[in-house]
């Protein structure tokens, strides 16, 4: 396998940071609640934090389910398959995906370096910050999404050169 093992590490970095954002996210938004129902005093940040911690979370979490095989697939005849034909079937598939996901892929790159040079607020709420950060996080979670692709093809090539599944050592 040449990319498989630095891709799989990279993704599991980045949904294990995805993951612990969960808590964070769960601290603000008590946070927002006691101060705005008890003290009658509501945040001005609150929101913002909120929508790009989710943001985040989700993006960061694309890849990693990906790699788990985690996301929600129709799948009645596909696991009936031997491992050669799983992977042709996963290629072919490929075909349709990696493009869309490169042309994604540019895309947030581009919308992240206009708001980075642009100085680009988000114009959500009194607090106003700079949306550059929440912008890379989306470039970055789509260019892991990317990667793992590759690694699941270079495991469903694997799988048709030896007719079984690629087990990470």
């Amino acid at each position: 396998m040449l990319i498989t093992p630095w891709v799989e590490w990279w993704t599991r970095l980045i949904g294990r940071i995805g993951a612990l954002l969960a808590l964070p996210l769960v601290a603000a938004m008590v946070y927002e609640i006691v101060a705005r129902q008890i003290f009658n005093a509501p945040t001005f940040w609150a929101f913002e934090v909120a929508y790009m911690m989710m943001g985040t979370i989700f993006m960061f979490g694309i890849a990693y389910a990906l790699k788990e095989n985690a996301h929600v697939s129709v799948d009645l005849i596909y696991h009936q398959l031997s491992p050669r034909w799983r992977g042709f079937v996963f290629l072919l598939g490929s075909v349709l995906l990696i493009p869309v996901v490169l042309w994604v892929t540019v895309g947030l790159s581009e919308y992240f370096w206009k708001a980075f040079e642009g100085d680009e607020r988000t114009g959500q709420s009194a607090w106003n910050p700079v949306i550059w950060p929440f912008r890379l996080v989306y470039f970055i979670g789509f260019a892991t999404f990317f990667l793992q692709i590759l690694a699941e093809c270079e495991k469903a090539i694997y799988a048709i050169r030896f007719n079984k599944t690629y087990e990470a050592d």
